[in-house]
C-alpha cells in the first residue's frame, strides 16, 4: 500500500509550516523525508489529495523540526537554509558519522559566530560537511 497525505498530514502540516516561512517545497521534503519530493506532489498533498510518496522516503518530522531549530542557533537564515545543500551536506554528514555526531556539529555551529558573508561561500554539501567538521572540533 502507498502512503498517502491522508497517512501523512503531520508530515504535509510540518512542509506547509516551513513553506509559509520561506522554504523552497522540495527542501522542506528533503527536511522531513531524505527525499526530494515533486513539486506536483507536494502540491496535490497540500490541497489534501492522495499521493505516495517514494519508497525511499523516511517521514521523520521531529528530526526535521531539529534541523531547522538548530540552523536558526547558529544564525543561519531561512535565505541560507533552505538551499538544498545544507539538508543534503548534513544528511551526508550523518551517514559518515552518526546521527547524533551530526547534531552535535550542527549544534557547535554557533560557536563560528556565522556570517552572511561566510554563508554564502558555502556552494554545495562538501563546503557545508567542512563547515559541520570545523563545528565539531570547537564542541
Amino acid at each position: 500500500a502507498a502512503l498517502t497525505a491522508g497517512n501523512h498530514k503531520d508530515l504535509f502540516a510540518s512542509m506547509a509550516d516551513l513553506i509559509n516561512e520561506g522554504f523552497n517545497p522540495s527542501t522542506s521534503s528533503i527536511i522531513f523525508t531524505g527525499k526530494k519530493l515533486s513539486n506536483n506532489l507536494i502540491k496535490k498533498a497540500l490541497k489534501g489529495d492522495d499521493v505516495a510518496l517514494p519508497k525511499d522516503a523516511k517521514v521523520d518530522i521531529e528530526r526535521g523540526y531539529k534541523f531547522v531549530t538548530l540552523c536558526k542557533a547558529a544564525n543561519i537564515s531561512v535565505m541560507f537554509a533552505t538551499k538544498r545543500y545544507f539538508i543534503d551536506g548534513f544528511n551526508s554528514y550523518a551517514t559518515l558519522t552518526s546521527d547524533e555526531d551530526a547534531f552535535k556539529a550542527l549544534d557547535a555551529m554557533k560557536n563560528l559566530k556565522l556570517k552572511e558573508s561566510r554563508l554564502k561561500e558555502v556552494k554545495d554539501n562538501d563546503c557545508f560537511i567542512t563547515l559541520l567538521k570545523e563545528a565539531a572540533a570547537t564542541a
